[in-house]
């Protein structure tokens, strides 16, 4: 991933992908510095956006909420006293979402950079989610999502990985 972000022209994405694999690679501060930047360009495309349609700006919406919950995964993993509470907005977040597989798949995406999918607190998640993919025809996602709740499966989670999940942003 480290090698298409090189190449990949500068903007909102750019930084959300730098973010990612700072989390990825524990380095936390550089993470939060390319969020910050990353939402201070979105910021400034949904401005652009909105003026054409919001039709035109959800995908740049959808970036800011994946730069949301990237700040919420270095809590998660440098505030063990706060997972409780970010598992939980999680749950909801996920409750109140409008159920579209590729969207729900991102969202699990970034949160296995926290933690496994074989969190008992979000095994639900995971399994609606997979419920999702298979009435929708994605049966490979569905089967990768039931690998992860699996409790004696824990396939690695990769930068690469991640970015072919993120990149329809």
């Amino acid at each position: 991933m480290a090698d298409y972000v090189a190449f990949h022209p500068k903007g909102t994405s750019k930084s959300l992908y730098k973010a990612i694999i700072d989390v990825h690679h524990g380095d936390y501060a550089s993470a939060f510095s390319h969020i910050a930047k990353a939402q201070s360009l979105s910021y400034d495309e949904l401005q652009a956006q909105l003026g054409v349609g919001p039709q035109v700006a959800l995908k740049t919406l959808a970036k800011t909420e994946v730069l949301v919950e990237l700040q919420e995964v270095i809590q998660y993993k440098s505030q063990p006293d706060a997972r409780e509470h970010i598992l939980g907005l999680w749950q909801a977040r996920f409750k109140r979402s409008h159920a579209d597989a590729n969207s729900w798949l991102k969202r699990l995406q970034v949160w296995t950079l926290a933690c496994p999918g074989s969190v008992t607190d979000l095994q639900s998640c995971y399994l609606d989610c997979a419920k999702l993919c298979e009435s929708s025809g994605m049966h490979d996602a569905a089967q990768r999502l039931i690998a992860w709740v699996t409790p004696d499966v824990h396939p690695a989670v990769s930068c690469v990985s991640t970015h072919r999940l993120i990149t329809g942003l």
